[in-house]
């Protein structure tokens, strides 16, 4: 069996028949984005480099293969103190890579890195007003608890003390150009981030990472928190049951079907591949592969009440009336939140292409303009790691806009543009000139 690994816990966190199908390679998975370029994107890749800078004397596993990155580690662990990143611990068929790992003595700190962000001026935001672990933030702490599972079941005479590293929004960039400190070069076919060595003098002088313990919420987690009406330890073991096995756990549809990964267009499909998705409701519903043609629930837009509709087994557009949207008007002119869907529901189910235009609502507000109409078009980025010195994690840098004018007669005028090109220099203000 394939072991149970930080991302396959953190897919059957969602849904644990994701499980099932991630590890049969007849069910695809949709997700086509490179993970690589998409955690570069979003500061990721900068901001784990950025913790390994912390650590000058760290050792990096991470371009090992899985067997030799196990053998490593233990022997790594045989020192007195040591920090490993990307530290690979197996237990109970269960694998993890640990991003930043510190043995001191008989004691370990276990730190997953974030490119989330908190105010360390700030109380905290890991729990909710109801007192429950935050919406947010539950499925990061979930990731640590379960790498606490693995540690803490491979190492049993250690004590091992979950942290997050975290983006620090209060900290501030000592000199220009960090962002741009990360590199991406390609290592034997993969693509990774190079640390550029000026960075390694900055580090020092900044607190742009901090570590947030989190023992505590990862014991309320494995002690009281419940997944799919089961304790943390057990519903691992539950997995790893059906794993061992090959089963399928039982198939609980619900609103995530929406966002499902193995929900894929049956007409992509190849040779044996098979739509997980479709496997699903099969079962639960009987549905055949006519049923699938019919516009379902799960198209329609922005619908609270998803959850529901499943659980009443109303899930094919044609089940559903006017009636079920609880709409008091009628509809047409401008429409509300529950017009549209039933507007949606009536097109989709008669095969209505046509656009719908609120005419009425549309002609009322352009009684309502000024000419000349202003139309700005701007670009912004929050960068995980600032640009220039002075500025925070995830401040708001505004280097683009352009400005046409719209005239009653139709007329359209390119009035002003701004684009910052200057390296080093923070742009909002000029931005703000240009566009006063």
């Amino acid at each position: 069996m394939k072991p149970l690994t930080k991302s396959r816990f953190a897919l059957a966190f969602t849904c644990s028949t994701k499980l099932y199908y991630a590890n049969h390679a007849e069910f695809p998975d949709k997700r086509e984005a490179d993970e690589f370029m998409e955690a570069l994107a979003d500061g990721g890749y900068q901001v784990g480099e950025l913790a390994k800078c912390m650590h000058p004397d760290g050792v990096d596993l991470g371009l090992l293969g899985i067997d030799h990155a196990i053998a490593e580690t233990t022997s790594l662990l045989e020192r007195e103190n040591v920090v490993i990143f990307e530290a690979a611990i197996a237990w109970n068929d269960c694998l993890v890579k640990v991003d930043v790992l510190i043995k001191q003595g008989e004691r370990i700190r276990l730190i997953e890195v974030k490119a989330r962000s908190i105010d360390s001026a700030e109380e905290l935001p890991f729990v909710g007003k109801r007192g429950g672990i935050g919406s947010d933030w539950k499925k990061y702490l979930f990731d640590v608890a379960f790498q606490h599972y693995v540690l803490s079941g491979a190492l049993p005479s250690f004590e091992v003390s979950p942290f997050l590293r975290l983006v620090n929004k209060s900290a501030v960039a000592p000199v220009d150009g960090i962002n741009q400190m990360f590199p991406v070069i390609t290592v034997d076919g993969h693509r990774r981030v190079q640390v550029d060595s000026a960075v390694l003098n900055v580090v020092a002088s900044t607190n742009m990472l901090v570590d947030v313990p989190v023992a505590e919420l990862v014991e309320r987690i494995r002690t009281i928190e419940e997944i799919e009406g089961r304790l943390f330890d057990d519903y691992i073991e539950w997995l790893l049951l059906h794993s061992r096995n090959n089963a399928k756990p039982e198939v609980i549809p619900g609103d995530k079907c929406k966002k499902c990964e193995f929900a894929v267009d049956v007409h992509t499909l190849k040779g044996s591949e098979q739509s997980g998705y479709q496997r699903c409701w099969s079962e639960a519903f009987g549905w055949e592969s006519s049923d699938f043609i019919e516009p379902n629930v799960l198209e329609i837009w922005n619908l609270n009440r998803l959850q529901q509709l499943i659980d009443e087994r109303q899930l094919k557009l044609a089940d559903l009336s006017r009636e079920t949207f609880k709409i008091q008007q009628p509809t047409g002119g401008e429409l509300s939140s529950k017009q549209r869907q039933w507007l949606q529901v009536q097109k989709r189910s008669i095969g209505d292409t046509q656009a719908y235009l609120a005419r009425d609502g549309l002609a009322r507000e352009m009684e309502s303009w000024t000419y000349p109409l202003h139309m700005i078009d701007f670009e912004t980025i929050t960068p995980a790691l600032p640009f220039t010195r002075g500025r925070n994690p995830y401040e708001l840098v505004a280097f683009q806009f352009s400005h046409h004018k719209i005239y009653k007669d139709g007329r359209v005028e390119h009035a002003n543009e701004y684009l910052n090109t200057e390296i080093g220099e923070f742009p909002n203000v000029e931005f703000l000139r240009a566009l006063k």
